[in-house]
């Protein structure tokens, strides 16, 4: 919903709007960009660092977010736009991660990122599209009531696809394919959706790959540090954060490596070996016990979000550390976010390869039975199982209501993930939640990907659930002061890593190979050796026995429950039993959708609306007056 803490933006087509709606937009935005008409062109809030802005005879263009393009490329971008839904795409040749708005003679183009940190929304009001990158602004817009289906399917566990999971909980708000920009009709203001990227052929080397991959990720962490000041970096020791951090500290930013292991990993004792290897480096290392547990402030966040977030639970963690740093004087931080989905494509490439290249196929799955203890039988009858999409998707929503999945098991040969509905969900949540599930992968977003290939889509599906998480997280780190970079999600370094040949890029007997490779030179040997991984699990123990008293408070008093979708009294019970028969997990989904209904009530509070900042006008020079 609109609130004067929060970034967002809308985009209007050259027209008159309804009164009530240009009301809104007026009372709550504090920036404005306007038509040649004069009328608003993007309302909304945002720094004004984040905004560039070109303007040429044929147009404007704005770009909101991190942005390498030179003033010739944003030039050209407004050229580009005038061809309509058979514009050419809009690419840049640097790196980083924005939104590019454009206006010409054809109309008003919207485009996001591929890999979904950059969303795109739109919704019909009064005949016409409005366009936006929150769901919630354009719901508050419209009046637009949740839908129930979609917060239902939200309880499912361990994590939804992404065709199930991208879709908004607002009724009427629909999401932009991030493969697709949105098309404002000049004519009309009705809304068009161009698809205008196709996948990379993975057709490299890991050698080959791993130079692509150096030469962009450097681009990309180059761009974010060239400014100078003081930025944080996440620094654990691991294989995504830690190159990042390396490639920060040579750049021109002072750099605060941020470490907060666990009680029982290794995060810190691997931060220090590679701290020990960039001496300029500040460092804040967090003991385990200074920092908040989950679920700690679990009912209390600084913001409810556009959509329930499953790392709500990890939100008073989150906001502790966007707090410290930015006392710290850092003007941004960078993340390794979305490294496991970039840097290894699913399980499901097993069953490509296996048809492409039987022996290499085998071996590879002999190697994944032994790591993951498949049994020979499930092994065999996974590999050797042959059926059509459709029959696929019916049994996986029969099975919706099924016991708790295995820990793990072969791949299915579709990349859809085994999805189980807790315990304590209703009869009618499981309803409303298969058909939900039913349709949204019955018509999945579909890239120009061979359907013989699946594992290609289920790759490109992963990185853009990362990315949808990944925006959430910003959202939050954001309200705490601090804004948040993810360059392993920039769509250029997205497509390096999807260049590589899948069996390359993931095997069973190395960990992140590309990175490794690609980080030779940059990152010393003995660092990128390192193949354990934090999972946070006694964190979570520890915070649920601590914070019990606050979950107990949201089950007894559940809105989701309100809604018929949760057995009150069966969700008190399995937080009060300390163990359930649903994986931690589940609970985590509950309370994100029983929190995020909580904080849409808070919310519709009524606020008092921020004083207008200066209006940002790029077309002074046409004599256009704010």
């Amino acid at each position: 919903m609109f609130s004067r803490s929060d970034n967002w933006f809308v985009v209007l087509p050259d027209v008159e709007l309804p009164v009530a709606a240009a009301g809104q937009l007026h009372q709550h935005s504090t920036q404005v960009l306007r038509h040649s008409s004069g009328r608003p062109w993007v309302v909304g809030n945002w720094s004004p660092d984040d905004l560039r802005t070109e303007v040429t005879t044929e147009g404007a263009v704005a770009v909101l977010g991190v942005c390498g393009a030179t003033p010739a490329e944003l030039r050209q971008a407004v050229r580009d736009t005038n061809g309509g839904a058979r514009a050419r795409p809009i690419r840049f040749a640097g790196s980083g991660s924005c939104h590019v708005i454009v206006r010409g003679r054809s109309g008003v183009r919207v485009q996001g990122t591929v890999s979904g940190v950059r969303r795109v929304f739109s919704t019909e009001l009064a005949g016409l599209t409005l366009a936006s990158d929150r769901s919630d602004v354009l719901a508050a817009l419209t009046g637009a009531p949740i839908r129930p289906e979609v917060v239902a399917a939200k309880l499912l566990y361990p994590m939804g696809p992404t065709a199930v999971e991208r879709v908004p909980p607002w009724r009427g708000v629909e999401s932009v394919p991030e493969h697709s920009f949105l098309l404002l009709h000049a004519a009309t203001g009705k809304g068009e959706c161009v698809q205008w990227w196709r996948p990379p052929e993975p057709s490299l080397s890991l050698r080959e790959g791993a130079e692509l991959l150096r030469s962009r990720l450097t681009a990309a962490v180059e761009l974010r540090t060239r400014s100078g000041g003081t930025i944080g970096c996440d620094l654990s020791g691991g294989l995504d954060s830690t190159p990042l951090c390396f490639l920060a500290a040579d750049g021109e930013s002072r750099v605060v490596a941020f470490t907060s292991g666990g009680r029982n990993d290794d995060d810190v004792r691997w931060a220090d070996r590679a701290a020990a290897h960039m001496p300029g480096l500040v460092r804040d290392v967090v003991p385990p016990e200074d920092m908040p547990l989950p679920y700690d402030s679990v009912s209390r966040l600084p913001v409810g979000g556009e959509e329930p977030f499953v790392g709500t639970a990890n939100g008073a963690r989150i906001a502790f550390t966007a707090k410290r740093l930015a006392e710290q004087g850092c003007r941004g931080h960078i993340g390794g976010h979305g490294g496991d989905e970039v840097l290894a494509a699913p399980e499901t490439y097993l069953h490509d390869l296996l048809r492409d290249d039987p022996r290499e196929g085998v071996r590879h799955i002999r190697g994944y039975r032994a790591l993951r203890r498949w049994s020979r039988r499930e092994t065999v009858s996974a590999f050797l199982r042959r059926q059509p999409y459709e029959r696929c998707v019916e049994e996986y929503v029969a099975a919706l209501g099924g016991a708790r999945p295995a820990a793990s098991s072969p791949p299915d040969p579709w990349g859809v993930e085994v999805l189980r509905t807790p315990p304590w969900a209703t009869g009618h949540a499981l309803d409303i939640a298969r058909g939900h599930v039913r349709a949204a992968l019955s018509s999945p977003v579909r890239d120009a990907i061979d359907p013989r290939r699946p594992a290609r889509q289920a790759q490109l599906d992963l990185v853009r659930g990362s990315g949808n998480a990944v925006r959430q997280v910003q959202q939050l780190m954001a309200a705490s002061g601090l804004p948040m970079e993810a360059p392993l999600l920039d769509d250029d370094v997205v497509e390096a890593c999807l260049s590589v040949r899948p069996h390359e890029l993931t095997t069973p007997w190395r960990y992140k190979p590309l990175m490794v490779e690609a980080m030779r030179g940059v990152v010393p040997d003995d660092i990128l050796a390192r193949e354990t991984k934090a999972d946070g699990l006694p964190e979570v123990h520890a915070g649920r026995r601590r914070h019990l008293e606050e979950i107990v408070a949201l089950c007894e008093d559940s809105r989701l429950a309100s809604l018929g979708l949760v057995d009150g009294k069966r969700l008190r019970d399995h937080a009060l039993s300390m163990g359930t028969n649903a994986w931690p997990v589940a609970l985590w989904r509950t309370l994100a959708c029983e929190t995020w209904l909580r904080a849409l009530e808070r919310s519709r509070t009524p606020a008092t609306p921020p004083a207008p900042r200066t209006a940002v006008v790029p077309d002074r020079a046409e004599g256009v007056q704010p």
